[in-house]
């Protein structure tokens, strides 16, 4: 073999050895195609259905991914079959049957007109991809029927009670004829696959006392990645839209509860054993108007609880505090996202959030921006109520008076002043109407003394005029976390120097 020809085959080689290593990087980038199997009418999924009625439907399996939907067909049990793109897939299944005999009949159901053939299960998942084979997926179904009108959505409600889990999907507007009491122990879901609004029938009734009334009962608003937008209007009520007692609210995504006149969600319970819960994952609360009493957005009330993971609490207001959120008399509200904006109070303060009589709020995620009020711009803390700060920020509010950020004040001799404690989050950026000097002191009232009003935090305590000395009655403690309080439009005060 001559020298020349030799190099022509080593040349070769490396050709053929190059293109294999740029396929294999090709191969490795653009990671393949997953193969993942769905079961449907395993005894995990079967809820409560017997297998004769699951033989009977035909599941419409749907995922959704990256770029792309794919859609299969199966009559009765069994598995599909995928071939995907590696990452993040949204799993939804529909069940459809025969309408079943109890809307068939002469009785109370024949009214809803419910379709011949109705939506009978739902169930959904998510799934990480990889490349290959994947591990099958068996997908839990619920109970589930399809609404158009309020009969249907009513006679859905109250068959729930043989299964106590109902999924409904509401595929159409409803108009409200009287308020939606969920009974005791139900467990019921309402989604949308596009946009439709419940409000009430303002031609037919007069109005209502209540939309949505839970008592020991669950109510779930939504879902993760929901396809459609569930919009809960409480025009024309005269209470709040949606009472939770001794009852669980979970809202999600793609949910809006709005214009309620007397605000949007009010959480109360019987006792420590027996809670009303209210949950907010996503979602948003918004243009409630409360013009006769506390909390525009959430009243939180007495062994009420209130969590907030995401979502909005945005543009509302009250006439007596809490555009946001009012939470009193033991109830507790904890932010762990989210953000609570635009909000306004027109009477007691806290434009974003007032703590009072016993009240629990605990910040430690989210965004209080934007509100206004007469004192307490963001925050409102007074009588017996107490706010704890350990992360997020409150930026950008307004107060009218005093307090732009956080404002902790007194109430009368009974609850005596709020309590705030910060361990961390940012406070920066607020503004006061009357002055933004920590040391600017007037009276007011017989029940208070002298006051102090800070740009950021305004504290309720008492000023020697001889030595211009003024003394805190209730102490913000100190931050380990070290941030410094804007108490000045021109200077920064470290917050440990306030005691």
């Amino acid at each position: 073999m001559t020298i020349k020809t030799r190099y022509i085959l080593i040349f070769m080689v490396l050709t053929i050895l190059t293109a294999i290593a740029l396929s294999t990087c090709f191969t490795s980038y653009s990671g393949g195609t997953g193969t993942l199997v769905v079961n449907i009418g395993s005894d995990y999924s079967r809820v409560a259905f017997e297998p004769a009625e699951i033989k009977a439907f035909t599941h419409t399996i749907t995922l959704t991914g990256p770029g792309e939907t794919q859609t299969q067909e199966l009559k009765g049990e069994g598995f599909v079959t995928f071939e995907l793109i590696p990452g993040t897939w949204n799993i939804e299944v529909r069940a459809k049957g025969d309408r079943p005999e109890v809307y068939k009949d002469d009785g109370d159901y024949a009214d809803a007109k419910f379709p011949s053939t109705m939506l009978r299960a739902m169930g959904w998942d998510t799934v990480e991809v990889k490349s290959g084979q994947n591990s099958p997926k068996t997908i839990p179904m619920k109970t589930a029927t399809e609404v158009i009108n309020f009969n249907q959505l009513k006679t859905a409600i109250d068959l729930a009670e043989e299964v106590k889990e109902e999924i409904i999907l509401i595929s159409s507007d409803i108009y409200l004829e009287y308020g939606i009491n969920i009974g005791a122990d139900f467990n019921i879901t309402f989604l949308a696959d596009k946009a439709v609004t419940v409000a009430i029938d303002k031609e037919n009734i007069s109005p209502l006392t209540f939309m949505i009334s839970l008592n020991n009962s669950k109510l779930t608003l939504g879902r993760k990645g929901m396809r459609g937008k569930l919009i809960i209007d409480g025009s024309g009520i005269i209470s709040t839209i949606i009472q939770v007692y001794d009852g669980k609210l979970i809202m999600n995504d793609e949910v809006i509860i709005q214009k309620g006149p007397f605000g949007a969600v009010s959480v109360s319970g019987s006792g420590r054993s027996a809670q009303g819960i209210f949950t907010m994952n996503g979602g948003t609360i918004s243009e409630n108007l409360n013009n006769f009493g506390n909390g525009g957005g959430v009243f939180v009330d007495e062994n009420g609880i209130f969590t907030m993971n995401g979502g909005e609490i945005n543009d509302n207001e009250a006439r007596d505090g809490g555009g946001g959120v009012w939470v009193e008399d033991g109830g507790q509200f904890a932010m762990n996202g989210g953000t609570i904006s635009g909000n306004t109070d027109n009477n007691n303060g806290g434009g974003g959030v007032h703590v009072a009589d016993g009240g629990t709020f605990k910040m430690s995620e989210g965004t209080i921006s934007g509100n206004n009020a007469s004192a307490g711009g963001g925050v409102c803390v007074d009588g017996g109520g107490i706010f704890k700060m350990s992360a997020g920020t409150i930026s950008a509010n307004e107060a009218t008076i005093c307090g732009g950020g956080v404002f902790v004040g007194f109430n009368d001799y009974t609850l005596g002043y709020g309590s705030f404690s910060k361990t961390g989050g940012t406070i920066y950026g607020n503004e006061n109407g009357i002055d933004k000097n920590l040391m600017n002191i007037v009276t007011s009232g017989d029940n208070y003394s002298p006051k102090a009003y800070g740009h950021t935090v305004y504290l309720e305590g008492s000023y020697d005029y001889s030595s211009s000395i003024f003394t805190a009655n209730r102490k913000i403690l100190n931050s380990t976390a070290g941030p410094e309080i804007n108490l000045d439009a021109n200077a920064k005060i470290p917050w440990t120097t306030i005691e």
